[in-house]
């Protein structure tokens, strides 16, 4: 079924063998993420058609700094 689609936070958390930045979403995917922003590194978006998100997925991340 396709939704709506997601903003996240995500955090980097160094460079993958291609050389592409790595980002790690956090576990919980509620409203209360809204407290973690200022610790988060930049914004996910997980486009509505994704069913799956698998490890190594590639998604658009906007740094926040």
């Amino acid at each position: 079924a396709v939704g709506r689609g997601a903003v996240r936070p995500g955090h980097l958390t160094g460079f993958g063998a291609t050389g592409r930045e790595v980002v790690a979403l956090d576990v919980k995917s509620n409203a209360a993420c809204v407290a973690g922003l200022p610790r988060t590194d930049g914004l996910v978006f997980i486009p509505a058609e994704t069913e799956q998100l698998p490890t190594g997925a590639l998604l658009e991340f906007l740094p926040l700094a």
